[in-house]
């Protein structure tokens, strides 16, 4: 039933949908990040464990940035630099601290043109800057946007929320995963006819970074950002006794 296969001849193997029923031994494969469980004495049951926690952020990841083209490689970094000067003079007059910015990439590279006569010709060069920036305050994400572009910045390269202590939330997340852990085995062994023992292993099967998705929108600043909720996850492989 509920589509267990059942070995018998007294080799009491059951798998189902990522759950394992072993007689005598883990099997040492089966334990995610090669991490080799140990050989036990009697049966065990093996399950996985999903938790989610959905939280609105209280911070967010940005990439700003300058392109500029010029005749001259020297001309293109120079005129670069100098946009790049008045964007991060604009991000310490709205508030971001020095510590909250850093240099993604600078880039420099030849343009061409299309010639219908010679073909693919030089035309001058591009130069380009990023800046990764940590907004931690998101009521002000959206003038942060609108005073940097009014600045010189004419690159935007990402925008990620997130959350700025985490800890507690992946806590809960971690959590709700060992319950769907256990909440499995129960299921299993109820339908095996078997009954849960001890917990013999209990690993860490990956944390996943935020995601998030749009739901709300503050549309009172320049910029129009939609703050939305990231989600949290957390997974574990459990292993536990059956009798």
């Amino acid at each position: 039933m509920f589509g267990l296969k059942a070995a018998i001849n007294g080799k009491c193997r059951i798998v189902a949908f990522g759950v394992m029923m072993a007689c005598g031994a883990v099997v040492a494969g089966a334990v995610p990040n090669g991490v080799q469980a140990e050989t036990v004495n009697g049966s065990t049951i093996q399950v996985s464990g999903q938790g989610r926690v959905n939280v609105a952020p209280d911070m967010a990841y940005i990439q700003v940035g300058v392109t500029h083209e010029a005749e001259l490689a020297n001309d293109a970094l120079a005129g670069m630099s100098h946009a790049i000067a008045s964007v991060l003079d604009q991000l310490d007059a709205v508030g971001i601290a020095k510590s909250d910015i850093q240099t993604g990439q600078v880039q420099l590279h030849p343009q061409y043109s299309n010639s219908s006569l010679s073909g693919r010709e030089q035309s001058g060069f591009v130069a380009t800057t990023m800046l990764n920036v940590q907004v931690l305050d998101l009521a002000d994400l959206g003038h942060v946007l609108d005073a940097v572009v009014a600045q010189g910045a004419n690159r935007l390269g990402g925008l990620r929320f997130d959350v700025q202590d985490r800890a507690p939330h992946l806590d809960h997340a971690r959590l709700a995963a060992v319950e769907d852990a256990q909440s499995k085995a129960a299921f299993f062994a109820n339908a095996a006819g078997v009954e849960i023992g001890d917990v013999i292993h209990l690993i860490e099967d990956g944390v996943a970074s935020p995601s998030g998705r749009a739901i709300r929108m503050a549309m009172e600043s320049a910029v129009p950002i939609a703050e939305g909720e990231i989600e949290i996850s957390a997974g574990v492989v459990m292993v536990l006794a059956i009798d």
